[in-house]
């Protein structure tokens, strides 16, 4: 073999080798997939850049913009080719490169890696446990609410409906982020199991109703991975497009600091203030998610409008799988061999923290029909969406409490289908605080709303009064009563909130 020919075949193999631990080899399995887009990144530019300074931004950078969303300021740009020299006539040769450089300009206040996440894998068990106990009467309010379903997108799942098993989703919208087209073709099967499984219960009274509509967005590939831009692009255009509830059954195990930059924390905190209610599994790690060094995201965000659920086996423990968190994790569901639609026209039975934000989502979707419209302007601020707060508090106050769930998710307690669409008080939301708040005995109470807040409001007060025990009481700063809300009380023991500098000026 001749020098030349010898040369084509190491530049041959050595260009295999660079483009597979990229991840973009073609029937060949990598054990280690890219943990980011080799060449695209997020960034966050100062709101005073000119277009002509930005552009000079990306020159420097050797990369071009691909998207930007002005609502949330963030732009996903992308390198034309590596290696290249910037400004300080030093040679970029990969992304982290570029990211560093970015980072050292005054003129980006963030700039972040487009990273890849794997869906997971849901366990196949034993069909004659599934979710016979979700039985309920409650039928489709006049409300009309779109579920939207981040995912890995739909296949004909009517053709598994059986007489137990209702899938006949047959209308629905949604788009294709991966092949960028708007047919979201399932070709892994997780979505399809996850839209099944929302679709049957939502309608399991309701057979016919169409008050509960379905968009399917599909982000994550045959193979189950996803970049962070498809699910960012994803969420915002189905907040754009009118979702009210997001669910989203999937997590990525990462590190979370309110100092770090997400782009997807900033996609979620757009569809707050738009009120829309995100579902999130909370992982199938074994983890707890408030140990936020080895976390869960997108369910740890703090972001109010997030319901986070957990599974729980059928002797409603903890299943084993099944990451936790007393502050980080709203609620937990018995999510062990759920029934749903295989890509086979038929019936899988698959457990895992998706299938529990799944079934939590269908509990969302009926309750919302009952109650007032999302995006409501009875609030006065945009940022405290009473909708979000009612649906997603409402779902955790009707959990019954377990002994065993202490310290594990939120309220302590399972959520079952028919309490929580029964439940229905309206829990009170309306007090914010900025003011010095004490409590006497503080150890013998104990928090029962998902974060519970006292806030800034017009009146001052001051209030002291005995508990009774096991009594719930509610208080609303604004009315001026003095109750209070959200503790579960213990015997004996005597609360008093005190708050000054919030009278009215």
């Amino acid at each position: 073999m001749d020098c030349t020919k010898i040369k084509n075949l190491l530049l041959t193999v050595c260009l295999y080798l660079v483009v597979c631990h990229y991840g973009f080899c073609n029937n060949v399995i990598v054990d280690d997939p890219v943990p980011y887009h080799p060449h695209q990144y997020f960034v966050q530019i100062d709101e005073s850049v000119s277009e002509i300074e930005k552009d000079q931004l990306l020159a420097e950078l050797n990369s071009i913009e691909i998207w930007e969303n002005e609502d949330i300021n963030l732009a996903l740009w992308q390198v034309s080719h590596f290696p290249y020299v910037d400004q300080n006539g030093v040679t970029i040769f990969d992304i982290d490169g570029t990211i560093a450089g970015a980072k050292s300009k005054t003129e980006i206040d963030e700039s972040s890696f487009n990273i890849n996440h794997y869906i997971g894998n849901d366990q196949l068990v034993n069909p004659n446990i599934h979710d016979v106990s979700f039985d309920h009467s409650f039928i489709h309010g006049e409300r009309e609410v779109t579920i939207s379903i981040i995912d890995t997108g739909i296949s004909n799942i009517a053709d598994n409906s059986t007489s137990e098993y209702n899938f006949n989703l047959t209308n629905y919208t949604g788009f294709d982020y991966v092949d960028n087209d708007p047919l979201p073709e399932d070709t892994h099967g997780h979505g399809s199991h996850i839209a099944g499984i929302i679709y049957h219960h939502v309608h399991k009274n309701t057979p016919n109703s169409s008050k509960v509509k379905f968009d399917i967005r599909k982000t994550h590939d045959s193979e189950g991975f996803a970049f962070m831009s498809n699910v960012v692009f994803a969420l915002l255009d189905a907040v754009d497009e009118d979702a009210s509830i997001i669910n989203m059954s999937f997590s990525l195990t990462d590190t979370y600091s309110d100092t770090l930059f997400y782009p997807l924390q900033n996609a979620i905190e757009y569809a707050r203030k738009k009120g829309v209610l995100i579902i999130t599994s909370a992982g199938n790690n074994s983890l707890d998610n408030d140990d936020y060094t080895n976390t869960s995201l997108p369910s740890s965000f703090p972001s109010t409008n997030i319901l986070s659920v957990a599974a729980l086996d059928d002797q409603y423990e903890l299943s084993h799988f099944s990451n936790y968190g007393s502050k980080s994790v709203d609620v937990a569901i018995f999510a062990e061999g759920v029934a749903g639609p295989g890509l086979q026209q038929d019936i899988v039975y698959h457990s895992g923290t998706s299938q529990a934000a799944a079934l939590v989502s269908a509990i969302a979707c009926i309750k919302a029909t009952h109650t007032v419209p999302f995006n409501s302007e009875e609030t006065e601020d945009e940022d405290e969406i009473l909708y979000i707060k009612r649906i997603k508090c409402e779902i955790i106050e009707s959990g019954s409490h377990r002994l065993n769930l202490f310290n594990k998710v939120y309220n302590n307690s399972v959520i079952n289908f028919s309490d929580a669409l029964a439940y229905s008080t309206g829990c009170q939301y309306n007090i914010e605080a900025n003011c010095l708040t004490q409590f006497i005995n503080e150890n013998r109470l104990v928090n029962s709303v998902h974060q519970s807040k006292f806030y800034d409001t017009d009146h001052s007060i001051e209030s002291e009064q005995i508990i009774l025990p096991d009594i719930q009481l509610t208080y609303d700063a604004k009315l001026g009563v003095a109750l209070l809300s959200g503790f579960e009380v213990k015997s004996g023991a005597q609360f008093q909130i005190v708050t000054y500098g919030c009278e009215k000026e």
